[in-house]
């Protein structure tokens, strides 16, 4: 299974004028070349006819790489460009960046073949061979800015020497990868869901984005090749760590909550309340224990009118909340809270259409 899953916080590119920034070497624009990294957008991308560079060696994008999604007059797509002093040699995947989920993504050039390749999740959907591209990447000008490395935003230079951010990202990366080889689709996917060492042959530069220090993002191959954050002044609002909604006692569907955490986190979830399923008496989230048509609940296997929680992939039920439980969720996991009521099938009415009264449903994020 292609997942990412993240046993430490993550720092968040906030969408406003947050990026990282990597000092240029020329290590970090080999001619022979794979980019990788990991993304999770929480934000649609909203500039039209430009670029999000989610990874870019170029401020101006005209010399070097950049993978990113590009706002098309046809919609949102993404891409993986080298770029020479004349031309530019894009290679699009007509998919925009998913919002809420971990995705992989891969760029590779061939410097002989003039081949580039684009990987999503280590499946190859896009090659061509741009011929006489002679992607060559030479080094910066003054001030060293042309081949920077830089994360999550354009900037530009103001005629008076001020950046101007644009094209923010906002969301999570992790697991940013530079390596001076053409990796193949084998390689990709073996190394895909595994943290490096930083040591492997061929790899020039390998930056996590997890507990991160003084706003420095470490290059854990070694070679110095270290990162700063750029922080706007007024950062993004945190995820509350305890969240209190009402169930839907009315809908088959329930209510849904999704871990909106980049990592994986533990949550403790319990239910208050009292209603009625139709003209019954008062149950709590606990439900009817020993109900006569328990056969005929929707979930027939677990309490009748109790208040269930339901992996809304899976379908499974996870747990019954006839007391404080406590779920581990995986990253944009989402789960469903639902009461076990007779659903609509032959011979029965919908049974969920006659409830009445209110229960409180409350999940407490177990992080520091």
């Amino acid at each position: 299974m292609i997942t990412h899953n993240p046993k430490s916080p993550l720092f968040r590119f906030d969408g406003n004028k947050d990026y990282a920034d990597i000092p240029f070497k020329n290590e970090l624009t080999p001619p022979n070349l794979t980019v990788e990294l990991w993304v999770l957008q929480i934000e649609k991308y909203k500039y039209s006819a430009a670029t999000l560079p989610l990874i870019s060696t170029t401020e101006q994008q005209e010399l070097g790489y950049t993978l990113g999604e590009y706002n098309a007059a046809t919609g949102l797509q993404m891409i993986f460009q080298v770029d020479t002093l004349t031309e530019r040699y894009p290679l699009f995947v007509k998919t925009p960046l998913p919002l809420n989920v971990w995705t992989h993504f891969a760029g590779t050039y061939d410097q002989k073949s003039q081949i580039s390749c684009f990987y999503i999740n280590g499946e190859l959907l896009q090659t061509y061979n741009f011929a006489n591209t002679h992607y060559n990447p030479l080094k910066p000008q003054t001030p060293a800015t042309s081949n920077i490395l830089r994360l999550g935003a354009l900037v530009k230079k103001s005629k008076d020497g001020k950046n101007l951010v644009f094209c923010e990202f906002n969301g999570y990366m992790d697991e940013v990868r530079i390596w001076d080889v053409v990796r193949t689709q084998q390689q990709i996917q073996e190394t895909i869901n595994q943290e490096l060492t930083g040591k492997e042959p061929n790899l020039v530069g390998y930056w996590r984005f997890s507990n991160l220090s003084d706003n420095k993002v470490p290059d854990l191959t070694g070679k110095g090749l270290d990162g700063i954050i750029i922080k706007n002044d007024n950062p993004v609002t945190p995820i509350p760590k305890t969240q209190t909604f009402e169930a839907d006692l009315c809908s088959q569907a329930g209510v849904n909550f999704t871990n909106t955490f980049a990592q994986e986190v533990s949550f403790k979830i319990s239910a208050s309340g009292t209603w009625k399923p139709a003209s019954w008496g008062e149950l709590t989230p606990g439900g009817w224990p020993g109900f006569e048509y328990q056969s005929q609940m929707k979930y027939p296997n677990n309490t009748s009118f109790a208040l269930l929680v339901v992996d809304v992939e899976t379908k499974t039920v996870l747990g019954e909340l006839g007391s404080e439980i406590t779920l581990v969720l995986k990253p944009s996991q989402t789960i469903t809270f639902v009461v076990n009521d007779v659903p609509i099938s032959e011979g029965y009415t919908d049974g969920y259409k006659d409830n009445t009264g209110n229960i409180s449903i409350t999940c407490t994020a177990l992080i520091p």
